[in-house]
């Protein structure tokens, strides 16, 4: 399995994803663009994909918005009321935590994902975040 990032506008594949870089951020302001990604996978029949957010401190009061949709849907903002629904922190997450965002598997790729941030608190210690992935392969 790998993942795509596109452009949130047009759709088109901009990358493989071996990170997220949402740019700058500015306190108490969401990300300029959104990054959209989806899974795929050449060989791999895939179900119960889950996502979680998992922080090692710094990121208490930063929202990470999404949206998930099998279809793309060109321009979708950050901020937009689209991106109303947030990832929970969830430390140490494993395959059966509470809080993920579950994508739906259709042919080989997976549902459209849309992610945005806002830092509403910058605090002292670690700023390191990262999205943990979970699938099974029946």
């Amino acid at each position: 399995m790998y993942f795509e990032i596109y452009d949130y506008i047009t759709g088109e594949v901009i990358d493989q994803a071996d990170a997220l870089n949402f740019g700058d951020l500015i306190q108490r302001q969401h990300c300029v663009k959104p990054i959209v990604l989806r899974a795929l996978s050449d060989t791999e029949t895939v179900s119960n994909l889950k996502i979680y957010l998992e922080s090692k401190g710094g990121w208490e009061g930063t929202d990470f918005g999404y949206y998930k949709a099998e279809d793309f849907e060109p321009s979708i903002e950050s901020g937009s009321g689209k991106m109303s629904d947030h990832f929970v922190e969830v430390p140490n997450a494993t395959a059966s935590s509470p809080n993920s965002v579950s994508l739906d598997w259709h042919s080989g790729v997976s549902d459209y994902l849309w992610i945005d941030s806002q830092i509403t608190e910058i605090a002292d210690g670690v700023d390191e975040a990262n999205f943990r992935v979970f699938y099974d392969i029946p």
